[in-house]
């Protein structure tokens, strides 16, 4: 299992009246982010340029900051600058540091300083999940590590390390999961200096859960799978770009080649896609890999909000029989958590710890402690969401 590790550099404190280095670091940040966000309508080669002369003084900028940073035991090199992404999709957000990383797991090194203000910033990051601002209730919290962890960060550790990326599941949540493949020392560079031209074929587009032919526009159901035909061996999501209407989708996922030579690659929509025949084009190392294709989007359906386990708090092998006075209950499609009200035999509970699993398929888990009135034996637990009940579910206290 590749493990992170989050080390802090000692710094002495400056006078409590004046802007530390740290604040005007994360100022600098914050400033920059923003600028580029909206150049970023514009795009182009000048924006390009513009992003990664920023991004380098703000590397500048955070090393002055926490002054020589040696790498830690069993890693080697500078490290590189974190966050990775300064605006404009996944990886914006992450914790400020140098990052380093080997095949055994990362190191990100920061002060304490830099935590402090990072985890004020993003205590509201996720309304639903709000992140403790104290270092130490934090660093215990599973959301800090969903947050401080991007899923760029780990495409970059596969290309560093040249492993062929084939699938990502449960982007910004803590359950993410990755699939790689080892390829011998040296492949990714030479895929990038010398890349392969092939043409394939998509032989049709359709949605990734049912098959039909038809694409949700937004929602847990928002997921492509393109067929392929004569898919290159060694296509891997680093590599592939998928655009529809110049909109960005998101590879998460490439099939080995089934008998007849087609492999299947899942992609989410952008998150503005319109409905109707949409074009599809699909690029590999910024050059056409295929014909453009089209995919028919329609408007999603309402959520459909719906309990899909109750366990105890502590012992969730237990099912209902609950051993620890806590109990759990996970519901899917439940788009307003806060709106959600429990009782057991009656009895309202008022303190409903909500903690956000997966916010594209409205994943939520729902914690509370049995009051003190509820005594060993067989109680019922009701649910209401608004005007919405939900069948009531037996449970047994021992």
């Amino acid at each position: 299992m590749r493990m992170v590790l989050i080390v802090f550099l000692l710094i002495a404190a400056p006078r409590a009246w004046a802007q530390s280095p740290e604040e005007a670091y994360v100022a600098a940040r914050v400033r920059t982010g923003a600028v580029l966000e909206e150049k970023s309508k514009t795009g182009g080669n000048a924006w390009d340029s513009a992003y990664d002369q920023a991004k380098s003084n703000l590397e500048a900028q955070l090393r002055r900051v926490m002054g020589p940073v040696p790498p830690p035991k069993g890693f080697s090199g500078a490290g590189t600058f974190s966050p990775d992404a300064l605006c404009c999709g996944l990886g914006v957000g992450m914790l400020d540091g140098i990052l380093f990383q080997s095949g055994s797991g990362s190191v990100l090194v920061t002060t304490e300083s830099l935590l402090r203000l990072w985890l004020q910033e993003h205590k509201n990051w996720w309304k639903n999940d709000p992140l403790a601002t104290d270092p130490k209730a934090a660093l215990q919290s599973s959301t800090f590590y969903t947050q401080a962890i991007s899923a760029e960060e780990m495409a970059q550790f596969a290309s560093a390390h040249d492993f062929q990326l084939l699938a990502v599941d449960g982007v910004d949540t803590q359950y993410m999961w990755i699939t790689m493949r080892k390829q011998p020392n040296g492949w990714f560079n030479g895929l990038a200096e010398n890349p392969p031209r092939a043409e394939a074929l998509i032989r049709k587009i359709v949605n990734s859960y049912s098959g039909e032919p038809i694409v949700p526009a937004s929602g847990r159901f928002a997921c492509m799978s393109l067929l392929i035909e004569n898919l290159p061996a060694e296509c891997d999501l680093n590599q592939m770009n998928i655009e529809m209407e110049g909109q960005q989708a998101a590879p998460i996922y490439i099939g080995a080649p089934v008998f007849d030579g087609v492999s299947q690659v899942n992609a989410l929509l952008p998150p503005d896609v319109r409905s109707g025949l949409v074009p599809v084009d699909v690029l590999w190392f910024g050059e056409p890999l295929c014909e453009q294709a089209w995919a028919r989007v329609i408007q999603p359906g309402p959520p459909v909000p719906r309990l899909t386990a109750l366990s105890d708090g502590i012992n969730l092998a237990s099912g209902a029989r609950i051993t620890s006075r806590t109990v759990k209950l996970s519901f899917e499609e439940l788009a307003a958590p806060d709106q959600l009200g429990v009782c057991v035999d009656g009895v309202a509970i008022p303190d409903l710890e909500t903690f956000c699993t997966d916010p594209i398929k409205m994943r939520f888990e729902i914690n509370f402690t049995l009051p003190d009135t509820i005594a060993k034996g067989a109680h019922t637990v009701e649910m209401r969401l608004g005007s919405r009940g939900f069948p009531a579910v037996g449970i047994e206290v021992c």
